[in-house]
Order: structure tokens, then C-alpha cells, then sequence
């Protein structure tokens, strides 16, 4: 059944993510779905999924000719010289043009400013449209947040691009439009198109963010023809049945559909019409039909297939084809790909023997096929099999598919583990398999990833060693997590080196490999699309092996460090591999007063002297870190004069002990938690928590820390509080011993919509009887459970710091729901000493008026009390408050949990109210450059890494 077809008329309001269409299906269908078949209990599970697919759209949009980080430019800038003359004016206009054509579009236009002679330059040169480029810098970091409706950010986008679109009369080299939500702004995406066609673009990029997944691309894009590369993600294809016999892209030579709903009579005619097509690659591509895909092109080099749903690939008549890559392919059936002409194939993989089938001309390779001429594919040099050795029948496979490719130089195995082995391999299979030409007599190089030590393993690579007489290099990466240390691997390696190469001359690297269990092998379509790349299967090794140079030039730089006093040191090993150790030598660097450490794994610190310390060091960042709970330990141990401490996105579940007589501040951003100790912390002032990743209940114990102002978000649902020796529950009494006295400033991250979670809201609240500053985030849950009772909050009984304490409440993100509104008038009719409550209200609440009369008509204790309410900037499907670290860290921001709220209430449209009043300003009326400024004001730097679940 075709999915159905969402365009609406252009004035309509665009629905909110709740009821959206996900490929022509209720969203909330699709949620209980997918909670339902992965076991996840999580609130925004759509939210995670749709995340997931802007991850995928973004890896593969390729970098835009232009930057809009120019340091050096703005260094020279600062710098005017001294006799006052303006040299940069006097260059002659081709050159002036050249400078502006390499700026960002924004940039460009404001060259005019400059003087005179710039003035119209930047309408004369080519331009470099980027819409993620007139969007604040914080912005970027909110790509991975999927908008289920029109958010502020798509809103702005949107209407830059049309401003620029519209007054650049063209060309346009590049045009990368990637951050608005199309399907609220239909008319602007076809007139976009027009305009773009006009004008003569060259490589456009143009991404719909979700949702619907099945909006239609307007069909003016067959009207671009000058376009030499279209990138296009998150659409449905437009039908092709009515267009004109003359429509074609007679330049188009790279295309990339990721994510996109298609006929496959549409993407036939894409290709069919581009006669100068070379690189075809299609990422999580569905077709709506059983159809089989079939490659016809004379002029195709490349095709790439991800994630795609297709169980019959033909290549019809690709006589220029040199390569072909099917990755992450995990049909329902077998994928049977047929290679009929293909005389220059030279790269295929990665083959998947028992899910993938061969047909070579018009025979079906089984087991047992004879080889013959009309049976193998002899262009092809380059092989690459993913192998689940623990399944008998697939590697029964593998003899069969190799000798259909006699002339192999090349060979990758992947190892892919399998949660189910089905059968042992007979000891003898291996060395009855006969003759394999590729082996015997041409193989010069052999790599096998994700060695686990299996016998069925072992079996295969002595196969390969003992029947290669030109093998030249073997590289075997060891799977992570399988081996204890190099001991045990040797250990397991040992009936290979001990067995009778064929090739005397052969090398064996072994190194640990990079990629988490489970995970597919590592891949890059841009370097595996260029003909440049000799090898885009080697990727992991090639590194790997460059990996050993640079840990020891790593440790080089370190020891350099340390002899030159560094004072602030920023140190990111860029991945992969992201287990890559850190060198001991940084213990060295004992002059250090800011250490930024990211995606490394911490060094085992029991060997080291008792004497290592950092005796300078005040600030530790440690971002997408593999590391030992002791090794963390020691870290906090040897620096006494530590006082900030941030851990984002730890790689290992984090199990926290906090004793420390210098520490002021701890940030853990994105980690799994078991426990955190407050052991002996007596300077400490704030303890943070964003975005935790609980598996089960995260137990929290503040012991000695008289001086802790700040904490949360504390999550009622996953967090778990112990005061001294007491674990706090529901009904536990309130006594000096189950109380911090000390916090001033809290926040909590409740669903409001779960009974039992909402019930232990009280009961924390009574734990700190001085709260002056209440944050509440109200979290959306997946499933409502049960109904609060009416009488419930009426009989919560006094809570100290809501009737004696509490001047200031913000309230984010409100939904409108009756157990959200139970609370706030709660909190209305009980705070005496109230001074201001700001409640922000969520995207999808419309009639806000009525929603609030409730709270609005109560009989409020502080009668003096400023009611201030806006609307959030913030996604209503989105997960987690606005945080920013480094803000957090600093002593002189009074409360890092007021970003948003603060900024909006310098925004000079923000409605004050008392609490009798009806009115309201909504925030998304405001124009949207006045809300940047604002925004950019903050600075905002956001660490967005995601969470492994290693």
C-alpha cells in the first residue's frame, strides 16, 4: 500500500510530532512499535530514532566549499596598520571576487560594509550558500535533534535562504540546504527550486528534516539541470510517469539519496537520464515495490548501497562500473545480486555469504558449482566478506564465492559474531576444499577484523597462510573486549605462527581493533566514492597501522609538554579507534592547571609512582572517555587543587567517589551512572547531572558536603538519594539526619504523566528545606501510568523550603496536561515567599489562556508573585533541557539551570504578568534575528556526543 500523501495547503498549521505521519503511519503507533521490538522504555523513542536518521543523512553530506571559521582573517582584521591606507581595496576587482567567492554567503553580503569599492561585489561572483551558516554557532550542535515541527532554528534558516536566494542573481556554485522542515514550508521549497534552476546551481544539497519521512520532493528539481552533484535526503521521489521525454541532467555526476521513499521506475529514470552520472550512492533507500533494482549506465563507476531495502540487484550493463559496495544489508530473505556486464568491476564487497546470492550471467552460484568461464568474475582485484564463522552453512560458503573471482589481490574478512552458532565445522573442511586460484596464486594482502579467538577462526586463517605462496602482509585486528591482555593473544594466535606459511616472506600485524561489538566494519562514502582511494576497505587497518606512529609521536609530544611547562592543555585523539590509550606520559605534565581530555582511554594507573601528581591542575574535562573506576579515582586523588570536574559521554558506566578537599564543581553530561558518593567533599558547591543514561537505578549518596548549593537534574524515576546512611523513600520522616540544609538552588526532571514517579516528588522536595530557586523540567513520557489524585498534592503536608524558602520557580516544559497544573497551583497556593514563577510553555500548546486559567484563578500564598510565561524555544519532543558546561563551571553564573529562561526574559517581547492576568506572549512570534542575538549572546558551546552503551 502506498504511503499516503501529506501536502497540505501553505497557510495550514504543520501538526506536532504526536500525530505526524512516519512513511503514511500514526507516530504514535510507530513509538509503542519500537518499544515493543527493542525492549526500550524511553520517552522519546521517535525522538532517539529520528536522531538516528539525521545521523545517517548528515555522515554522508559532504563538507561545503566554504568555512565560516576565519581566525586568521579576524586576527588580521584586528591589526589595521598604521598609516590608515586600505591596501586590501586597491587589488584589482578579479581578485577581490576571488576573495568573496570564498566566503560563507552571509559573510559575502556583508563585504559591502566595508567600503565603497566591495559594494555589489558579492552579487557578481559566484556564490556558496549554506543555511546552517546563518544560524548562531550553538545552533550546529542541535543537528542530531529532530524536529517534529517548524522550530525556531528551521524557521530562520528558511527564511535566510529565501533572502539570499532571491537577491543573488546567480550562479551558485553550491547550495547546502539542510536545516528546515520542509513540509511546513512547501511553497518556499518549489520556489527555491525555481530559483535555483534560474540561476544556474552547480551542487546542491537539500534535506528535509523530519517529519513526515514521505513528503514529496517538489518536482521542479528535474529543472536544475546545470547541477553536477544533488545530495538529496529524507524525501519521497517525485513520480516521473508524466514528464517530458526531454528532461534529463546532462551534468549531473555524483548523486545521493540517504534516506528516501522511492519508485523504482523513478530512481531508473534518475539514472537513465544522466548520462554522465559516475557515483550512485543510496543510503537506508525503500522502495515501494518487489521490484528488483537494475543498474544500466555507461557512464556509472560507483554504486553504493547502505541499509537498503531491495532483494534483487541486477547490473544490467555497467560497462564502466569499477565498483560496487553493499553495506549493512540484512534482508528478510537472501539478496541475490546478479553481475551481468560489468568487464571492469575491479572492488566488491562486503558479501555476505548464506544472505547474499550470486548470479554471474544467467548461473546461480550454490555449493558445488563448477567454475568455468561463465561462472566467475576475473576484473575483479579487490574482495570483502562479512563471515558469522559460528554459522556452519555460511562459511561452507566462502570456498564457493572465492573461486568465482580468480584474480583477488586483495582480500578483507569482516567477523561478524552471531548471538545463535548453528553447527561445527568438520576439522577437516579446510584443507579438503580444493584448489582456490585467488588464494594460491595471486592474493598479495590478507586482513582479518574482529578476531574473537573461535577455533572456526583459527581454522580459516591457517587455510589462508598455508596455501598463499604470494601473500606479502596479513593484518588481524583483535575484536576489543575478548582478550585480557597481549599474553592471551598470543596465546590463541599461536597454531598460526607456529603453522607452515606458504609465503615465507609474509608480515603478521596484530592490533586491537576500533570497532564496538556488533557494530558494522567501518566505512566512509566520500573517500570510498574517489578514485583516488586505492583501498576504501582498509580504512580501520590503514589507521591502525598508522595508529602506532602516532602513539609514539603522542607520547613524544607529551614528554615535550611536560619538559616546557604547558600550563592549559587540550588533548582529542580525533576517532577512530576511540579506545585508543593515552599515553602514561601525560602523568608528566605536572605544570598542567586545565586538562581537556577527549575520546581517549584512560592509562592504568596502578604502576605508577606514589609520588605522581598534578599538584596544579583546577580544572579536568574528560570527554568520550574509556576509563577504570580506579584510574578515575587516582586522577581526582593526585590533583589537590582540582575544583572543576566535567565527565561527557563516559564510555564505561560511571561509578563516581567524590573525596576531595578542593573540588567546588562536578559535571557528568550524558553517561551512564551506577553511583556517585559524596564521601568527603567539603568545598563542593554544585553537582550536575544532564542528560543520565540509567540502565537500572542510579543511587546517589551525599555524605560530607556542607557546602553543596546547586544540584540536579535529579530524575525521581532513576535516581535514588541517600542522605548520610539513610536511603530516601516515600513516608521516610524528615530529621535533621535526611536532610541537606545546604542546596539553595535545585532542579528536577519529572514525568508527569508516570504516578509512581511523581509521588516522590514531595518527598525529595522535604530533603532540602533552604531551595530558594526550584527548576522543574516537565519530561514527556511513552506511556502514561495511571492518574494522580486529586487530594494528593492537598495532602502532600508542609514542605519547608515551598512555604518558607522558595523566591523564584521555573517551570519548563509545559504541556498543558491536568497533572502538570496540579502542581504549579501547588506550588502557588503553598509558596508565601514566591517572587516570580516563569512557566514556559511548549510548541505544541495552542489555547495557552485556557490551559492556565486554572493556575491564573487560584488563591495565590505570595500575592506580590510576578507570573511570566513564554513560549520554549525548545522542540516539545525533545528530550533534555539547555545545559552548557563551561557556563556551569563558572562560579560567577549564578544558576546554570536559568539559560533559557534568562535569555527570554531579555527579550523585550517576553510578557510579565501577575498571576491574575490572561495574556501571554508567545516566543515564536518574535523575528527571528532578534531571538539570535540573544541567543548568540550566551556563547552557548554544547559537547554533543553520543552515549556508547558499552
Amino acid at each position: 500500500m502506498a504511503p499516503q500523501n501529506p501536502r497540505r495547503s501553505t497557510g495550514s498549521r504543520p501538526a506536532t510530532t504526536e500525530h505526524q505521519p512516519f512513511m503514511g503511519v500514526n507516530m504514535s503507533e510507530v513509538q509503542a512499535t519500537l518499544q515493543q521490538s527493542t525492549g526500550l522504555d524511553h520517552p522519546d523513542l521517535m525522538g532517539l530514532g529520528a536522531a538516528f536518521g539525521l545521523l545517517v543523512v548528515y555522515e554522508a553530506v559532504p563538507d561545503p566549499p566554504v568555512s565560516r571559521a576565519a581566525p586568521l582573517a579576524s586576527a588580521v582584521a584586528a591589526r589595521a596598520p598604521a598609516d590608515g591606507v586600505d591596501r586590501i581595496s586597491r587589488l584589482p576587482d578579479q581578485i577581490l571576487r576571488n576573495v568573496v567567492a570564498r566566503l560563507p554567503a552571509k559573510d559575502a553580503a556583508r563585504t559591502g560594509a566595508l567600503a565603497s569599492r566591495w559594494r555589489g561585489l558579492w552579487r557578481s561572483v559566484p556564490l556558496a550558500l549554506v543555511d546552517e551558516h546563518v544560524l548562531p554557532r550553538h545552533a550546529r550542535t542541535e543537528r542530531m535533534a529532530p524536529v517534529g515541527d517548524d522550530d525556531i532554528w528551521s524557521k530562520l534558516a528558511v527564511a535566510s535562504a529565501s533572502s539570499a536566494l532571491a537577491a543573488h542573481p546567480g550562479p551558485f556554485r553550491c547550495a547546502h540546504l539542510t536545516r528546515g522542515h520542509m513540509a511546513s514550508h512547501e511553497a518556499e521549497a518549489q520556489r527555491w527550486l525555481k530559483l535555483l534552476a534560474a540561476k544556474g546551481v552547480q551542487e546542491l544539497v537539500f534535506v528535509n528534516r523530519p517529519w513526515p519521512l514521505n513528503f514529496p520532493l517538489p518536482a521542479e528539481i528535474f529543472s536544475c539541470v546545470s547541477v553536477t552533484k544533488l545530495h538529496l535526503g529524507m524525501w519521497m521521489l517525485p513520480s516521473t510517469a508524466k514528464l517530458p521525454r526531454s528532461t534529463r541532467f546532462p551534468h549531473l555526476r555524483e548523486l545521493v539519496l540517504s534516506l528516501i521513499l522511492m519508485r523504482n521506475q523513478d530512481l531508473a529514470f534518475l539514472i537513465e537520464r544522466s548520462p554522465v552520472l559516475e557515483s550512485l550512492t543510496i543510503i537506508s533507500g525503500h522502495t515501494m515495490s518487489d521490484e528488483p533494482l537494475r543498474l544500466v549506465s555507461r557512464s556509472l563507476r560507483c554504486v553504493q548501497l547502505s541499509m537498503c531495502g531491495w532483494e534483487h540487484i541486477t547490473v544490467v550493463d555497467a560497462p564502466h562500473l569499477e565498483r560496487l559496495f553493499l553495506l549493512m544489508s540484512a534482508p528478510d530473505e537472501p539478496l541475490r545480486i546478479k553481475i551481468g556486464h560489468a568487464p571492469n568491476l575491479r572492488m566488491l564487497g562486503y558479501w555476505q555469504p548464506g544472505d547474499h546470492e550470486l548470479e554471474i550471467s544467467s548461473t546461480v552460484i550454490k555449493e558445488g558449482t563448477k567454475v568455468s568461464p561463465k561462472t566467475i568474475v576475473p576484473s575483479v582485484h579487490i574482495l570483502a566478506l562479512e563471515v558469522q564463522f559460528d554459522v556452519c552453512n555460511k562459511v561452507k560458503m566462502v570456498p564457493t564465492f572465492l573461486k568465482r573471482f580468480p584474480n583477488v589481490e586483495t582480500i578483507h574478512v569482516y567477523s561478524q559474531d552471531t548471538d545463535e552458532p548453528t553447527g561445527k565445522l568438520n576439522l577437516k573442511f579446510w584443507p579438503e576444499v580444493g584448489p582456490i586460484k585467488c588464494v594460491q596464486s595471486h592474493v598479495k594482502k590478507f586482513v582479518f577484523q574482529e578476531f574473537r579467538g573461535k577455533i572456526s577462526e583459527l581454522m580459516f586463517l591457517k587455510f589462508i597462510v598455508e596455501r598463499a605462496q604470494f601473500l606479502k602482509k596479513m593484518v588481524v585486528t583483535v575484536a576489543s573486549g575478548c582478550f585480557s591482555s597481549v599474553h592471551d593473544v598470543n596465546a590463541k594466535l599461536k597454531p598460526l605462527t607456529s603453522a607452515k606459511w606458504a609465503s615465507e616472506g609474509c608480515k603478521l600485524i596484530v592490533f586491537k581493533g576500533s570497532v564496538s561489538d556488533g557494530e558494522a566494519p567501518a566505512w566512509c562514502f566520500h573517500i570510498a566514492s574517489d578514485s583516488s582511494c586505492m583501498d576504501p576497505f582498509d580504512l580501520g587497518t590503514a589507521d591502525a597501522e598508522l595508529n602506532r606512529d602516532a602513539y609514539a609521536e603522542a607520547k613524544r609530544w607529551l614528554q615535550l609538554l611536560a619538559a616546557k611547562g604547558v600550563q592549559e592543555l587540550v588533548f582529542i585523539n580525533r576517532p577512530y579507534p576511540i579506545n585508543s590509550p593515552l599515553p602514561a606520559e601525560i602523568f608528566g605534565c605536572v605544570s598542567v592547571t586545565k586538562l581537556d581530555l577527549g575520546v581517549w582511554m584512560l592509562p592504568d594507573t596502578a604502576d605508577l609512582p606514589r609520588s605522581t601528581r598534578f599538584p596544579h591542575l583546577r580544572e579536568l574535562v574528560l570527554g568520550f572517555i574509556l576509563m577504570r573506576d580506579r584510574d578515575l579515582a587516582f586522577f581526582i586523588e593526585r590533583s589537590p587543587a582540582l575544583e572543576n570536574l566535567t565527565i561527557i559521554a563516559s564510555q564505561t558506566k560511571v561509578s563516581l567517589r567524590l573525596v576531595s578537599r578542593s573540588l567546588r564543581c562536578v559535571q557528568l553530561g550524558m553517561c551512564g551512572v551506577k553511583n556517585i558518593t559524596v564521601v568527603d567533599a567539603p568545598r563542593l558547591e554544585r553537582l550536575f547531572l544532564w542528560m543520565s543514561v540509567p540502565q537500572k537505578r542510579s543511587r546517589i549518596k551525599i555524605g560530607h558536603a556542607p557546602n553543596l548549593r546547586m544540584l540536579g537534574y535529579w530524575q525521581p524515576a532513576d535516581h535514588e538519594l541517600e542522605i548520610g546512611s539513610t536511603m530516601i523513600e516515600e513516608g521516610t520522616k524528615v530529621s535533621p539526619s535526611t536532610v541537606v540544609p545546604s542546596i539553595h538552588i535545585l532542579a528536577l526532571e519529572v514525568q508527569f504523566d508516570v504516578h509512581n514517579e511523581v509521588k516522590m516528588v514531595p518527598t525529595f522536595l522535604k530533603r532540602f528545606p533552604n531551595v530558594e530557586t526550584l527548576h522543574v523540567y516537565s519530561q514527556g513520557a511513552a506511556e502514561s501510568t495511571g492518574k494522580l489524585d486529586l487530594k494528593f498534592w492537598l495532602e502532600a503536608g508542609p514542605i519547608e523550603c515551598v512555604q518558607s524558602h522558595v523566591k523564584k520557580f521555573v517551570f519548563q516544559v509545559f504541556r498543558g496536561k491536568r497533572s502538570e497544573l496540579m502542581f504549579l497551583k501547588f506550588i502557588a497556593e503553598r509558596a508565601q515567599f514566591l517572587q516570580k514563577m516563569v512557566v514556559m510553555v511548549a510548541s505544541s500548546v495552542h489555547d495557552v489562556n485556557a490551559k492556565l486559567k486554572p493556575l491564573t484563578s487560584a488563591k495565590w500564598a505570595s500575592e506580590g508573585c510576578k507570573l511570566i510565561v513564554f513560549q520554549s524555544s525548545i522542540p516539545s519532543n525533545r528530550g533534555s533541557p539547555v545545559w552548557v558546561f563551561r557556563m556551569a563551571s563558572d562560579s560567577s553564573c549564578r544558576d546554570p539551570f536559568d539559560l533559557e529562561t534568562a535569555d527570554a526574559e531579555l527579550n523585550r517581547n517576553a510578557y510579565v504578568l501577575d498571576h491574575s492576568s490572561t495574556l501571554w506572549s508567545p516566543m515564536a512570534e518574535l523575528h527571528p534575528m532578534v531571538l539570535t542575538e540573544h541567543l548568540h549572546s550566551l556563547a552557548v558551546l554544547v559537547v554533543f556526543l553520543l552515549q556508547s552503551t558499552c
